[in-house]
């Protein structure tokens, strides 16, 4: 799948997000590297609208925005799974509640899970490293540190 056609189910299933969308274009297409690609659409608005679900504690939002998630992992397109594990899970590993968590759809909770015990892992190597005065391996997720919504 091509980022435009991704960008488009976006709009189609939030069409609330269209102005941000049209404003962030004005951006990034003029910058001479072609349309604004998904990890920058859906890691900059769907991440801040899914922030939004969870500050305000909507459940309701929060499984809307799960379940389009769900939808395009469901299409095992490898530009498309790449786009939500990077531009999307990457960015709330530390900041679902189970509750939230458990509103994922399998693909996405695995992805999620698979996400949080690599990160894990490196948080564990690098502290390893670092009593020895080595290096880490470069992280496969984040620096062990990832940053929640």
């Amino acid at each position: 799948m091509e980022a435009v056609d991704l960008n488009g189910l976006l709009l189609t299933e939030f069409p609330e997000l269209r102005r941000e969308y049209e404003d962030n274009t004005v951006l990034w297409d003029d910058d001479g590297y072609g349309p604004m690609g998904s990890h920058v659409v859906y890691g900059d608005l769907l991440n801040m609208h899914l922030q939004h679900c969870l500050k305000a504690d909507d459940q309701e939002g929060v499984r809307r925005v799960f379940d389009f998630l769900e939808s395009l992992l469901e299409l095992g397109d490898d530009y498309v799974d790449n786009v939500i594990a990077v531009g999307v899970i990457e960015m709330f590993l530390y900041s679902l509640t189970d509750e939230m968590r458990d509103l994922l759809g399998p693909l996405a909770r695995r992805e999620y899970d698979s996400m949080r015990a690599w990160d894990a892992e490196y948080a564990r190597q690098k502290e390893a490293a670092a009593q020895t005065g080595g290096e880490a391996s470069s992280p496969p997720v984040g620096d062990g540190q990832a940053e929640g919504l």
